[in-house]
């Protein structure tokens, strides 16, 4: 398929690079903190796609993958955890598919939830989007073509 997967054999996480789900565990490896789980000041991580949404409640996770005695940031904690997530619950993260709706039509409701909550409890919140565009930011070159290659 064209989504990342669990492997049958070796039960870890295949094919991660597509979607850039890679680049999603990396951005939230940087939301974590030695020794606390997370930074206390991001309370939940959320990817957007055009067709799904990835979110983590990061303080649950953290819980859920100390439960497991998991808690490094691995291909597998982070993508593979998602996966799992779809056919059973697990704490602190949530995967939906969108149908009805667009994930424009997702992000203004969730950002307005967000904004709502933090001014109820006297915080700020802001919201990154990333590639909004969907464009390749370093296209592939044809195999054998040199232009563009990176040179030593």
């Amino acid at each position: 398929g064209d989504f990342p997967e669990i492997c049958e054999t070796c039960h870890g996480v295949s094919k991660a690079w597509h979607w850039r789900m890679d680049n999603l565990q990396s951005c939230l490896r940087v939301c974590g903190k030695e020794g606390h789980g997370f930074r206390r000041e991001v309370e939940t991580f959320t990817c957007l796609g055009p067709k799904m949404c990835i979110s983590y409640s990061l303080r649950d996770f953290y819980d859920h993958l100390a439960v497991t005695k998991s808690k490094a940031l691995t291909e597998d904690t982070v993508i593979g955890t998602a996966i799992r997530a779809q056919s059973s619950p697990v704490p602190g993260v949530k995967v939906e598919h969108f149908s009805s709706r667009t994930w424009k039509e997702y992000l203004a409701g969730y950002v307005s939830e967000i904004r709502s909550e933090a001014e109820k409890d006297g915080g700020k919140a802001v919201a990154i989007e990333l590639d909004p565009t969907g464009l390749e930011l370093c296209p592939l070159i044809p195999q054998g073509s040199r232009e563009g290659a990176l040179t030593r």
